[in-house]
């Protein structure tokens, strides 16, 4: 889902077009090869919350640290998105650490092992804990004696990165309050007396929120100095390089409150930084700089300062071996949040070939929160985190499609019948979307006029008069769903779809005669009515309504199957039905990616089309048909 205030930033960089595109996914596009619909979670422990913070490539496999409950936990995934039982205690291994413990980065060593870093936490103490695993997931004997070593790196301390050495030496960053601390201990675990005389350099004047270590041995750490977005470099033995923007880094203050999220270097040695601004507008937003090796702007990159849109903050960067950036990163858009990924060029501008514009953007369908991510040879991208679901959040994976897209980009979502029963379908993968609940049912009542799906997993179903009703699916909440200024019909079917901006803020519902009536959502805005909408003055002849996942206009359907684009949407393309003098056509909806779409008949039928010159998307599965009898009243996908 591309929110519309995401849109117009996008467009203010640049004019971003659409071209044709292959059959199936995008690059940049969920990998409906993967898990259900291009995510898998796993209820680690059941009735304990479970999430990811951190990933990293094990040949094919994943590894991901976080947390389930109140333990530290590493896991391992095959390339498929399923547990390896060969690792741990069937695929995972946790363990307790005090009161609580979880890791928030791990490292790779060039023998397999892999360095846990993290929290734990004793009678209200908080401080920084690393651990080493061997190859088979096991706590290693031969690190610290037990596998793992807590360190009191000053106050409430906790480590936000971790990177091995060539020679396996451990490096740590922690932040404490205001300040920072990096340490080194020896392949043994021990503190590293060659690293600033006791193995760490504490009270440094800016948080250590991201690291990474130059060839020549140098540590690179960022954060946030004050209320700016900060670098410093550190000389090998643990002392300031002043080299690099003097004795204090460098500092960047860019309108607000402004930090340092991820680091990583080019194949030049430059380093990439991005980070979070909160300047003076509402929210936050991401931010992309590059640096020379002095500490200095690089000039040719041009930088990033506000990639989505709404309120977004990255959450890690990869710079690949051909220079394109991939950033990863959380957005929230109207109480729910989305995954997103920017992907740019080397020198920043953004990758027109990947997503729509250099932005990809998933829901996920239960709320998902991104941790970290991970980019694969072939572009593939991993996003690891937490879904809700089950009435808690659990551990999940979200793999994306890389640069020759494979697989069907999967979409779900929902047929309605007249009565107002939903019924689930899927297209390009398996799985089905969350289960309904909620939806008002008139039994016997034909009064259904169409069904949309918001952000955060709810929805609205219209009735023939007008009427918005609300419902959820999985773990969504209908709370501050309240629709107002819509307009009523009372005892006139009038009614004919319903769709919702991808703000989820507002929307319209489409009268018979192709008339749009906007409306709001809890404290949202009423929509502004979108220029070219078509119109048939007393005749009964709209049969539903869709908006482009760009905010950039939509179509309104007519019976006999005819998609009428309004507020600069492209014509609809390959595969659009026609029923001519026929009133067949009863929904439509829009692919998440805008590729295309599907137009329901009376019987229930989904008929995929593209937009522009786009493929048309997957036949959709799964969903309802009844031949001979007209009760389908709309269709939506889940953004």
């Amino acid at each position: 889902m591309l929110v519309a205030a995401a849109a117009a930033m996008i467009a203010g960089a640049g004019a971003v077009t659409v071209g044709a595109r292959p059959a199936g996914a995008w690059t940049g596009d969920p990998d409906g090869s993967f898990g259900r619909c291009g995510s898998e979670r796993v209820d680690i422990t059941k009735r304990q919350t479970g999430e990811a913070t951190s990933v990293v490539l094990d040949g094919g496999r994943y590894v991901v640290g976080g947390s389930v409950g109140t333990r530290a936990l590493v896991t391992r995934f095959t390339s498929a998105g399923a547990l390896d039982r060969a690792y741990g205690a069937g695929g995972m291994r946790a363990f307790a650490l005090g009161d609580d413990a979880t890791v928030t980065a791990l490292a790779r060593q060039s023998d397999g092992k892999v360095v846990a870093a993290g929290t734990r936490t004793a009678h209200g103490s908080v401080d920084s804990m690393v651990a080493r695993l061997t190859t088979h997931g096991a706590l290693d004997p031969d690190f610290h004696s037990s596998g793992r070593v807590v360190m009191n790196l000053g106050g409430n301390d906790r480590l936000t990165s971790v990177r091995v050495q060539a020679n396996g030496a451990v490096v740590v960053g922690a932040t404490a309050g205001s300040a920072g601390a990096v340490a080194r201990l020896t392949p043994a675990g021990d503190p590293d007396p060659t690293f600033n005389g006791d193995g760490r350099r504490t009270g440094l004047p800016m948080t250590v929120q991201a690291m990474v270590l130059q060839p020549d041995g140098k540590i690179v750490i960022g954060g946030r100095h004050g209320d700016d977005f900060a670098l410093m470099r550190l000389e090998p033995d643990g002392s300031t390089d002043a080299g690099f923007g003097g004795s204090e880094g460098v500092r960047s203050n860019l309108g607000g409150y402004d930090y340092v999220t991820g680091l990583a270097l080019d194949a030049d040695g430059k380093i990439v930084a991005v980070g979070a601004g909160h300047g003076a507008a509402r929210g936050s937003h991401t931010i992309v700089r590059r640096y020379n090796a002095d500490g200095s702007r690089d000039t040719a990159f041009q930088n990033v300062d506000r990639a989505f849109g709404l309120d977004d903050e990255p959450v890690g960067v990869v710079v690949r071996g051909d220079g394109k950036i991939v950033v990863a990163g959380n957005s929230t858009v109207a109480g729910d949040n989305d995954i997103l990924l920017l992907r740019l060029e080397s020198d920043g501008t953004r990758d027109q070939s990947f997503g729509i514009g250099g932005v990809s953007l998933t829901d996920a369908g239960a709320r998902p929160i991104a941790g970290d991510l991970a980019v694969r040879a072939d572009g593939r991208v991993l996003v690891v985190g937490s879904l809700h679901t089950g009435g808690a959040r659990q551990l999940a994976l979200l793999r994306f499609q890389g640069d020759t897209a494979t697989a069907p980009r999967p979409a779900q979502g929902y047929v309605i019948d007249g009565y107002g029963a939903p019924f689930g379908f899927s297209a390009g993968c398996a799985a089905k979307p969350p289960r309904a609940t909620g939806s008002p049912y008139w039994s016997g009542w034909d009064i259904v006029r169409g069904i949309a799906v918001l952000p955060g997993g709810r929805g609205l179903v219209v009735d023939g008069f007008g009427g918005l009703h609300p419902f959820k699916l999985g773990d969504g909440s209908t709370a501050g769903l309240a629709t107002s200024g819509a307009r009523f019909w009372a005892g006139q079917d009038m009614a004919r779809g319903v769709a919702v901006v991808p703000e989820g803020t507002g929307g319209y519902v489409v009268d018979r005669s192709g008339g749009l009536h906007p409306f709001r959502i809890g404290s949202g805005a009423r929509p502004k009515i979108p220029a070219g909408v078509p119109s048939w003055p007393g005749r009964d002849f709209a049969r539903g309504v869709a908006l482009l996942p760009n905010g950039a206009g939509g179509y309104v359907l007519d019976a006999a199957g005819g998609l009428h684009p309004f507020g600069g949407a492209p014509a609809a393309g390959a595969g659009a039905p026609s029923w001519t003098g026929q009133d067949m056509a009863r929904g439509v909806t829009i692919a998440p990616d805008g590729s295309g779409g599907w137009v329901v008949d009376a019987y229930g039928g989904m008929h995929p089309f593209g937009i522009g010159a786009n493929a048309k998307p997957p036949t959709a599965v799964g969903g309802p048909a009844w031949p001979g009898f007209k009760i389908a009243r709309g269709v939506a996908a889940l953004p």
